[in-house]
C-alpha cells in the first residue's frame, strides 16, 4: 500500500531526543520512494537536518519511484541518498561510513631524540615520560662494569648477536653527568656480554715437592690437579667469541700447549693433557712465550661479532705452586708484559695468603685499576672511580668448594662486562605530534619507537570516517 514518511520522521525525532545531546544522531530511510506525503516529509527531513540530524535514504527494489523525493529528503547538506536494485547489504559499507565516525588511535610512534645523550637513574620506574622501544642493542662502552658472577648465567646474551644489531656509545660527556642541560632521556643498564679478551693462561707443571707452602708442604701432584680444576672453571665462565684462550705449560722451559683461539673445548682438552714434570720451573720463558703469543695478535679483532669494531684486551694468568729459580728474569719479562698494558696475575696454588711466595708475586704482577660496579654508575651526578686492581691471589687446599676461592675476585680483575640498554624513557609529551602519511613512512624516520603496547590507548581528537574491514571488503 502507500506509505507515510513525515510521522516515521516524527517518531525517530522523539526517540532521538531521549538520547544523550552529545552524540551524533542519524535516521536511515528506507523507501520505494514513492510516499503519499512528499512535501510534508521533505519538510520533517529538513527539520531534523537543520537541528543537526544527518539524513540517509535509500531508495529500494526493481521498481524504485524515480519522482526523486527521496533524493530530495537528502538534500546536499547533512544527507545522503543511495538507489539500490535488490541488494541492500552490497552498500551496508558506503551507508555506514556516511553516518559512523571512529576514534583514531596511535598505533605507532616515533620519537627523534638523541638517546646518547642519557641520564643514567637508578629506577626508572619513578621517572615521568614515554618508554622508548630499543630495537638494536645499546650498548656503553665507555663505562663498562666488572665480571659479576651472579648475573652472568641470567644475563648472557646469544653470540649471535652482529656488529649491525648494537649502538655503540662513546664515552659519556659532561651532558650524562648532568653538568648541562637535563638529558630528555633516562635509561637504566642491564649487563651485556664480556669485552673481547686474549687470556694465555700459564700452568706450573713441575713435580717437586713445594717446600714453600705453609703451614706444611704440599705434594705438588695435587696441587697440580687443583691448578688445571681452577682453570676449568675460568674457561667455563668466559664467553666466546669474545674471550680467546690460551695455554702455556710452565716447567724447566716453557711449551705453548694450545695456540689463541675462541675454541673452548680445544683449550679444556689441552689443559686436560697436562702432565706433571720433575724439577722446577723457570718463570720467565713462560712470560716471554704468552707475550709472544699475545703480541702477534695485536691488531686482530673479533669476526662476525657484535664486538668486532673493539680492540681486545690482553692478560696472562700463571698459575704456580713452587718457588721459581729465575727471579731477576721473570722481574724483566713481567716489565715488557707491563709495557705492552698487559696484566699479568698470579694465583698461588696451596698456599696462604701471607706466604713467602705471594710476596715476590706482587713485586712482578700487573693488575689494571677496576672500573665501577653498575650499581654504583646509576644515579652519579659524575664517574665514580674505580678501585685499584689486585695482582696476587691464593687458592686454598680446600679447592673451589670454599668460601675462600679466588674465582671470583679473579674473573672480576680479568673480565669486564658491557652493559645494555634495558628501558629508556623520554620526557617530551606526546603531544603535540606531527603524523605522517603510513606506518612505512614513519620507519623511515630517524630516531626510537615509543613503546605503546602497554599505555592507555592515545586517540586523536579528531575522529575519521568509518571504513569496512579489509575482510569484509575482500568477501565483497
Amino acid at each position: 500500500g502507500e506509505t507515510r514518511l513525515a510521522p516515521p520522521i516524527r517518531h525517530a525525532s522523539a526517540m532521538l531526543m531521549c538520547a544523550p545531546p552529545d552524540r551524533r544522531q542519524a535516521i536511515i530511510i528506507i523507501s520505494d520512494g514513492r510516499p503519499l506525503d512528499p512535501v510534508a516529509a521533505q519538510a520533517e527531513a529538513r527539520a531534523q537536518k537543520d537541528a543537526g540530524v544527518a539524513i540517509v535514504t535509500v531508495q529500494v527494489g526493481p521498481h524504485a519511484h524515480p519522482d526523486g523525493t527521496l533524493r530530495e529528503m537528502a538534500g546536499h547538506k547533512n544527507g545522503n541518498y543511495f538507489r539500490i536494485s535488490d541488494d541492500l547489504q552490497a552498500l551496508s559499507g558506503e551507508i555506514l561510513s556516511c553516518i559512523l565516525e571512529v576514534a583514531a588511535n596511535v598505533r605507532h610512534a616515533r620519537c627523534a631524540v638523541d638517546i646518547s645523550r642519557y641520564t643514567e637513574v637508578c629506577d626508572i620506574q619513578d621517572v615521568e615520560g614515554e618508554d622508548m622501544r630499543i630495537a638494536t642493542w645499546s650498548l656503553d662502552i665507555g663505562r663498562s662494569a666488572p665480571y659479576d658472577p651472579r648475573q652472568r648465567r641470567r644475563q648472557q646474551r646469544p653470540p649471535s648477536v652482529s656488529a649491525e644489531d648494537v649502538v655503540l656509545h662513546d664515552p659519556p660527556g659532561p651532558a650524562h653527568a648532568g653538568t648541562q642541560t637535563e638529558a630528555l632521556v633516562h635509561v637504566s643498564f642491564g649487563p651485556f656480554r664480556q669485552l673481547p679478551l686474549d687470556l694465555v693462561v700459564c700452568v706450573d707443571s713441575s713435580a717437586a715437592v713445594c717446600t714453600c707452602m705453609e703451614p706444611q708442604p704440599v705434594p705438588s701432584a695435587s696441587a697440580f690437579e687443583l691448578a688445571k680444576d681452577f682453570v676449568r672453571q675460568v674457561a667455563f665462565a668466559t664467553e666466546v667469541p669474545e674471550v680467546n684462550l690460551g695455554l702455556v705449560r710452565m716447567s724447566a722451559s716453557a711449551v705453548e700447549a694450545c695456540p689463541l683461539s675462541s675454541d673452548r673445548d680445544a683449550f679444556l682438552a689441552q689443559l686436560q693433557r697436562l702432565p706433571p714434570e720433575d724439577g722446577a720451573s723457570c718463570l720467565a720463558p713462560s712470560l716471554l712465550v704468552a707475550r709472544a703469543m699475545l703480541c702477534a695478535r695485536r691488531g686482530l679483532r673479533r669476526q662476525n661479532c657484535w664486538a668486532s669494531s673493539l680492540q681486545p684486551s690482553a692478560a696472562v694468568l700463571v698459575l704456580t705452586c713452587g718457588a721459581h729459580p729465575d727471579w731477576e728474569d721473570a722481574r724483566a719479562a713481567s716489565k715488557a708484559l707491563a709495557d705492552e698494558s698487559i696484566q699479568l696475575l698470579f694465583v698461588s696454588v696451596g698456599g696462604q695468603a701471607s706466604s713467602s711466595l705471594s710476596r715476590p708475586l706482587e713485586s712482578l704482577a700487573f693488575a689494571r685499576d677496576l672500573p665501577p660496579r653498575g650499581a654504583e654508575l646509576a644515579g652519579a651526578a659524575t664517574p665514580p672511580a674505580g678501585t685499584k686492581g689486585r695482582g696476587v691471589f691464593t687458592l686454598p687446599l680446600s679447592g673451589m668448594s670454599s668460601q675462600l676461592s679466588p674465582l671470583p675476585a679473579v674473573l672480576e680483575q680479568l673480565l669486564q662486562v658491557t652493559r645494555v640498554v634495558r628501558r629508556a624513557t623520554c620526557a617530551l609529551p606526546l603531544h603535540p605530534f606531527q603524523e605522517v602519511a603510513a606506518t612505512a613512512s614513519l620507519v623511515e624516520e630517524s630516531g626510537f619507537d615509543i613503546a605503546l603496547a602497554d599505555r592507555v590507548p592515545m586517540l586523536d581528537p579528531t575522529p575519521v570516517r568509518w571504513e569496512p574491514p579489509l575482510a569484509v571488503m575482500e568477501r565483497e
